[in-house]
Formats: C-alpha cells, structure tokens, sequence
C-alpha cells in the first residue's frame, strides 16, 4: 500500500537534525525526571514587569521570538516527551520554557556534547538558551560565547536568562551592537532597588557608560527612559528606602565607602544623561501635581556643576536657575526686610556661578538674566543705608 511504502522511507539527518532531536528528548526526560523527584530547579525571577524598565522594547513586541509559548502550557506533558522521530524539521521543534527551566545544572552540563553538532542559526530559541547554559556549565566559556552572539538576536529565552543572571551579563559586551542588549540591560537596571549597590555600580559603570555608551539605542532605550531618571535619584540618595521619592533629601551623610561608590557613578550617570533628561525637568505631558526634582531638593544644585560644558547643556543649566532655582530668591525679596539679605546674597553667589554665564551667546537667556539681576540690585538698593547688609558677608 501507499501508506505502507511511506513508512519504510528513510528520512536522513543532518548533524545538526539529529543532535537537536537528540538533546530535544535528553532535555524533556531530564526535566520530567526532575520534577517527579521533586528536584526540578528553580530558576530565578525576573524584576517585577511593572517597574520602569522592566517592559518590553516596542521593537520587541513587534517580532516576537519563537520561544514565546501559550499560557496553558503549565507541564511537561507525555505528548511532548513523545514526539514523533519523523517529524518535520523544516518547522524547527522548541524546547518548552518550563523544560529548560527545570533541567538540573549537573545534568544540562552532561549534554554539552552536544551542541557541539548543533548550528546556532538552525537551533530554536528555547534550547539555544540551554545550549549556552550547558557550555558554560561545562567550563567551556569560548564555545558559549560564540553561541550565544549567534543566538542572541532572536532568542528572548537566552535574553532573559541574561537579566535573571543565569547568563553571565559580560557577554552583552560582544553583542553590544544590537539594541536589544540595551533592552536587556535597562530590564537588569530596573530591579536596581532588590540588587546589591556594588553590582549596581558595575552595570553602570561597566556596561552602560563603558561598552553601550558609544551605541545609539543605549541612548534611546536607557538613558532617555525614566529608569534612568529614578536610579540617579535613589542613587543620590545613597540607596536608602524609598531613595528614589527622596533623591539628595533622603541622604544621610553617610561615609561608608560603598555608599560614596553609588553617589559617584549616579553623578556620573547624571552627567551623560542630562540633556537626553532634558534636565530633569518635568515635561510638558507631565501633570500639575508633578514636582520639580531642583524645586523639592530630590536633586540639589552642586550637581549643575557635573553638566557637560556644551550649549545645549548649558541652556538648560541657565532655565533651571532662572525658572526654578533662582525664582525662591526673588520672591524673598519683595518683602524688603533686611534681615533676610544676607542669606539672599550668599544663595545667589553660590547658584549664579554654575550657569556659566561668560559662556552663554543666547540673547533671550542673557536678557532675563539681566532683568533678574536688575530686580535684585533694585531690591538691595531700595534698604535703608543704601543696601548695606547686616551681618557676615
């Protein structure tokens, strides 16, 4: 018959087809082994989705991976421990995420042989990710690096084994031109409040402003993203609770070396994100509830000292001064009473200085510092003793 002349057809196997169907039933007996022991392993969890940071890339969500699989899937069922031997490799078969979630370490590292046969472009995304854990398992990181820059871009499994740590995150270094080892690293940012503040600094100092800083995306997808905004704040505030509220009010004065280390890399970070935060300014979609981080003192003025001497820089610096910071002193002002000018003028001396003002050429800006200047030197002249100031000068 028909059907019995198809079944004696001989299917043949590439290396990388049979090593694949191999590793694919090695990996689901080992997780359903497990779990009946109770020895399955518990991966960790990734930052809570609904922190700033932690959401998918727009980009993302518009092709998303293969590995992406239906909600209902809540086991490792017998039907797919028995998949048929002939089916079609055209249609790359996956590893269930739960599977490869499960496989014990010791035993995953058992089949790093295995991908030795396997073609990182042909190999689905789900065992990509327990491809790259079982060569670096097995001490074999050269192999596991080269595997994952080839299955990086189109593996979100092996993406989010990098936020949650099973991945080492050094290896976004080889794979920092892609924008989603951005995407990647602002998710890892994003739990920044649960992580310790030395790794904290790390990523930052290591990743963020070292490898990524010279790539477009880490400016789009991270340092204009509010993640960024909340991590200077808590970091200014020395990481206590609720930092990120607090910002500059909530420090301590704490001179505990690794708190020191957190405010140094926040101003750091301050500084190359200034004008992609427009200045920390509330926006213009923002409320009239929303607080302004320079009024409240969340970000104190020395900080204005750290902004990058370009114009565009410095522009924002000079509204800040004018439009926010200097403001509280002319109002103080209006009152005329004598005792208050002494205090006023040493608050202007200490904040007129950071706007750079030898440097500025915009018109607009030099005209309503002037006017500002006029309202003040007004003001004093206006005292009885033609300005004279009580008290230390």
């Amino acid at each position: 018959s028909v059907q019995g002349e198809r079944s004696l057809q001989t299917v043949e196997w590439s290396e990388h087809e049979f090593a694949r169907h191999v590793m694919l039933k090695q990996l689901e007996e080992e997780a359903k082994a497990a779990t009946s022991r109770g020895e399955a392993r518990q991966p960790p969890s990734l930052p809570e989705a609904s922190l700033p940071g932690a959401e998918c890339d727009a980009e993302e969500e518009a092709t998303p991976s293969a590995d992406v699989l239906e909600d209902s899937v809540n086991s490792v069922s017998d039907t797919a421990l028995n998949r048929s031997v002939s089916a079609s490799f055209d249609q790359e078969e996956d590893l269930l995420e739960e599977a490869c979630d499960s496989v014990p370490d010791d035993r995953l590292a058992r089949l790093a042989c295995l991908v030795d046969y396997l073609e990182a472009a042909k190999t689905p995304p789900v065992m990509a990710a327990a491809a790259v854990r079982s060569l670096l398992l097995a001490a074999r990181e050269v192999e596991a690096e080269h595997f994952f820059q080839d299955v990086f871009p189109k593996s979100r499994k092996v993406r989010s084994m990098v936020v949650t740590g099973e991945i080492p995150v050094d290896l976004l270094r080889s794979v920092a031109h892609h924008r989603a080892s951005s995407v990647t690293l602002r998710k890892m940012l994003a739990g920044y409040e649960s992580m310790d503040q030395a790794a904290t600094c790390k990523l930052i100092e290591g990743l963020l402003l070292g490898d990524l800083f010279e790539e477009e995306h880490s400016q789009q997808v991270i340092l204009k993203h509010d993640v960024t905004r909340n991590l200077i704040l808590w970091m200014r505030s020395g990481g206590v609770p609720g930092g990120t509220s607090l910002g500059a009010t909530g420090y301590r004065g704490d001179a505990e070396p690794k708190v020191q280390r957190l405010r140094q890399v926040g101003e750091r970070l301050f500084e190359v994100s200034f004008v992609s935060q427009g200045g920390f300014l509330p926006g213009a979609e923002a409320s009239s509830s929303s607080s302004c981080p320079w009024v409240d003192g969340s970000l104190d003025p020395p900080l204005l000292a750290r902004v990058p001497p370009t114009e565009d820089a410095l522009g924002i610096v000079r509204k800040i001064l004018l439009q926010h910071l200097l403001l509280p002193s002319r109002a103080r002002l209006a009152p005329f009473q004598a005792e208050d000018f002494p205090g006023i003028v040493r608050e202007l001396s200490r904040l007129w200085p950071l706007g750079r003002w030898k440097q500025c050429r915009d018109p607009e800006l030099i005209g309503e510092a002037f006017a500002y200047l006029v309202s003040c030197w007004k003001a004093l002249a206006s005292l009885p003793g033609l300005g004279d100031l009580a008290g230390e000068q």
